[in-house]
């Protein structure tokens, strides 16, 4: 049985969400996309996926909605490998619930230093990159974090066994959805 995989991020709520997600289909129209989503933890796998809904579950609980604000682009990469959209308001928050959830012993071997950012391309040809910075220069976009219910929730970057991160709403999944995808 392979362990679960598993990511920590937080979705851009619509209607920002869904717009962004058509630009980044259109941008890569052969690569399947997860939501739009700011990544606090890369997916990674575990054989303790209860403990880390705990510590998710504790993290979650002890921290409190924000205000994030996109501004402008940035790249990854010389020459750049990846352009997203810069977070100017939000991100001492994304820094406190990274540090939170590795304060847990994170599943990242090495330091890691966090950018949060939404990814707009990636691995894409220069001229798509280039012509994405063009698009987006002078961008701007806010929106607050929501409140869900203390449940195993799946949907919009959420996922279960790599199931379901695709829906564009989430959804709490109950205990014959998990039996049915556990690996």
């Amino acid at each position: 049985m392979t362990s679960p995989l598993l990511c920590v991020a937080i979705p851009v709520p619509a209607p920002l969400g869904p717009q962004l997600d058509a630009v980044r289909r259109e941008l890569i129209p052969t690569r399947r996309h997860m939501v739009a989503h700011i990544t606090l933890i890369s997916p990674f796998r575990t054989d303790e996926p209860e403990r880390w809904t705990t510590i998710l579950q504790g993290v979650a609980e002890a921290s409190r909605p924000f205000e994030v604000s996109l501004r402008g682009t940035g790249t990854f990469g010389d020459p750049p490998l990846a352009v997203y959209l810069a977070l100017e308001r939000g991100v001492e928050e994304c820094q406190g619930l990274y540090e939170a959830l590795a304060a847990n012993e994170s599943p990242r071997p090495e330091p890691y230093w966090l950018v949060p950012h939404v990814t707009l391309a990636n691995r894409c040809p220069a001229e798509t990159i280039a012509a994405t910075i063009e698009r987006f220069d002078g961008f701007e976009a806010d929106f607050t974090g929501f409140s869900i219910p203390d449940k195993f929730v799946v949907g919009y970057c959420l996922d279960y066994n790599e199931v379901y991160r695709d829906m564009e709403h989430i959804c709490i999944m109950n205990e014959s959805g998990i039996k049915r995808h556990a690996k």
